[in-house]
């Protein structure tokens, strides 16, 4: 993967990617809050993506993050908490199964910064939450949520 920025006007830039470019203006939105938002944004592409493949009509989606970052200098991420808003006729059972497959397997982003970053997850389904702030385990640890015996396969 290629991308590209160039320096248009004061701290403005044009960043250009493989499937289309846009401005940068971090007087509106920073690098860093464009960041947060593509973390949540490739895990959303994933649910809604699942959804459709199981042929479930999502009455709606959201989803939203909470970060905590270092107080001094790098103020880099330390922990997030994702929580996915979902409202279908999905079962809860689906709905862990395709959170756990986007943040374990599919969303590149998230799996970018696992390691270095304390996250979990809470997802709310048709306004019930079925899962609280459910630790996301770092690569290479075995991870366990109550209920699921560890799969995110549905064998």
């Amino acid at each position: 993967m290629k991308v590209k920025i160039t320096h248009t006007d004061d701290k403005t830039f044009n960043a250009e990617a493989a499937n289309g470019s846009f401005v940068i203006d971090p007087s509106k939105v920073t690098p860093l809050e464009y960041f947060a938002l593509g973390l949540i944004s490739c895990s959303g592409v994933d649910i809604v993506s699942m959804a459709e493949k199981n042929k479930i009509a999502l009455k709606s989606f959201s989803m939203e993050a909470e970060y905590v970052r270092n107080e001094d200098f790098p103020k880099k991420f330390n922990a997030a908490e994702f929580i996915y808003n979902v409202e279908c006729d999905a079962d809860d059972t689906t709905v862990r199964r395709w959170v756990m497959a986007s943040v374990e397997t599919y969303c590149s982003t998230m799996n970018s910064v696992r390691n270095c970053v304390d996250m979990s997850y809470t997802i709310l389904l048709n306004g019930a939450k079925i899962a609280d702030k459910v630790k996301i385990a770092k690569v290479g640890e075995e991870y366990l949520e109550e209920g699921m015996d560890g799969c995110c396969c549905g064998e």
